[in-house]
């Protein structure tokens, strides 16, 4: 293995992305049930479950990049703060918009 492909593994390993990827791979598998059920049942048209399953396949890259930078880089120092970054005001939208309300 190359030096990169096993950092790689790493990152994937510390972000949990296995976690996320088998999240996304049950509920896509949910909603494809679903979907076959209500195309039958509903007598919708037949390109449906295989555009769901497009979407799903599109969503899988975007939800992955999603998890993938949720938790920052390594070492990158993020300056952002812990507080959910309202500066300590709580949910005023105060907080969350500063200067909207002066």
């Amino acid at each position: 293995m190359t030096l990169r492909f096993k950092e790689l593994l790493r990152e994937t390993h510390r972000r949990s992305l296995w976690q996320v990827l088998g999240v996304y791979v049950v509920a896509s598998w949910v909603v494809l049930q679903v979907v076959d059920t209500l195309t039958s049942v509903l007598r919708l048209p037949d390109w449906l479950p295989p555009l769901a399953l497009v979407l799903l396949l599109v969503g899988l890259p975007i939800v992955l990049a999603t998890a993938f930078v949720q938790s920052g880089f390594k070492g990158s120092g993020d300056p952002r703060p812990r507080d959910g970054g309202h500066g300590g005001k709580g949910d005023s939208a105060e907080g969350r918009v500063p200067g909207l309300l002066s």
